[in-house]
């Protein structure tokens, strides 16, 4: 958006342009998508759950003995 004239440092609100100071430079109806877009305030994507969720799945592991051979004996 190109802003020229006294109101390129103005901050756009609902009821008009306002001073950096808050003084009212200018009394207008606007939008609020117009004082975004006037004031930089960029769109966030859609917004998915910040949190994330993770799932833990624990394994239990048996440790069986294998059966041992014996070895015969030599005598």
């Amino acid at each position: 958006m190109k802003k020229a004239g006294f109101l390129k440092n103005a901050v756009a609100k609902e009821t008009g342009f306002y001073s950096v100071k808050g003084e009212k430079l200018k009394g207008v109806k606007l939008s609020k998508e117009f004082c975004d877009e006037w004031n930089g305030v960029k769109k966030a994507a859609a917004k998915k759950s910040s949190k994330k969720v993770e799932e833990v799945v624990e394994e239990v592991l048996v440790q069986e003995e294998a059966p041992v051979a014996e070895q015969p004996t030599e005598e």
